[in-house]
């Protein structure tokens, strides 16, 4: 019996020597982990953005308006009432238009979720648009009208905008807000006894603006956007100019309405 026992004690023993030595091996061995994969970040449109924008603008209004009055007869009235001085003169409508633009937007989560506000201000600079002319007007006096101006040389907007995400990366939104510019209006003319007269108003108005657009955020830091805004910033008027030639009060003043439309692309890199 007692050899019995031994015997198994020692078939135990040699099971046991055989095992330990490959377990201490694989312990030693480098461990083969699988690799953890990281989520991608979801993309979200929440940060600050700045970007440039170049597009094409075209005028509500292409007129300028030339009012005149007088106190008695013989007068600027007299003048423009038998066709020696315009009471309207029209002016190119087309301009290209560029610029840059900076703004913040916030992705709404919960229920507002595709939802995303947001704000942005631009301000762009106008290649020819409006122009100073020289415009021809004869009769009995030999009036000459020596040029018209209506100018807008920037448009610049602060606007609030509102939108919905087509597609995570697609934005479709509509903007609204204040639009500041600075239109000039002015006109002269000379006659044939020597007299002259002539005005010239330039001034920073402001307005509003109001339009829509979509932007794709192609990359993660790019978007691309097209946008649509129709500008009002009203009527600006001239400073009259003033006769009192043989006692007779009289004045002619010029003015223009300035709005429009502006279409645009631009590129925006996001924080």
């Amino acid at each position: 019996m007692i050899s019995k026992i031994k015997l198994h004690h020692l078939f135990a023993l040699s099971v046991l020597g055989s095992v330990l030595p490959g377990a201490s091996l694989a312990a030693d061995l480098p461990s083969r982990q699988v690799p953890v994969i990281q989520p991608i970040p979801a993309l979200s449109w929440t940060g600050f953005h700045v970007g440039v924008n170049a597009g094409y603008t075209w005028s509500n209004s292409t007129n300028a308006n030339f009012v005149a009055t007088q106190s008695s007869p013989g007068a600027f009235l007299s003048a423009q009432l038998v066709g020696q001085l315009p009471t309207t003169i029209s002016f190119g409508n087309g301009s290209f238009i560029g610029g840059a633009q900076a703004g913040y937007d916030m992705q709404l989560a919960g229920i507002g979720a595709g939802t995303v506000v947001g704000v942005e201000a631009d301000i762009q600079g106008l290649l020819g648009n409006g122009a100073t002319g020289t415009y021809d007007y004869y009769g009995p006096l030999n009036p000459t009208f020596t040029y018209a101006k209506k100018r807008l040389g920037y448009i610049g907007t602060v606007r609030g905008r509102i939108g919905v995400l087509a597609t995570p990366t697609l934005l479709v939104y509509l903007t609204g807000g204040l639009a500041v510019g600075n239109p000039s209006v002015g006109g002269g003319f000379w006659t044939a006894p020597g007299f002259s007269w002539s005005t010239n108003t330039s001034r920073t108005r402001a307005g509003w603006a109001l339009g829509g657009g979509g932007e794709w955020m192609f990359m993660p830091k790019l978007s691309l956007k097209a946008e649509y805004l129709y500008y009002n910033l009203g009527r600006v008027t001239a400073a009259p100019m003033v006769s009192n030639l043989g006692g007779i009060l009289s004045t002619y003043t010029p003015s223009a309405r300035f709005d429009g439309h502006i279409i645009r692309a631009g590129l925006n890199y996001h924080f």
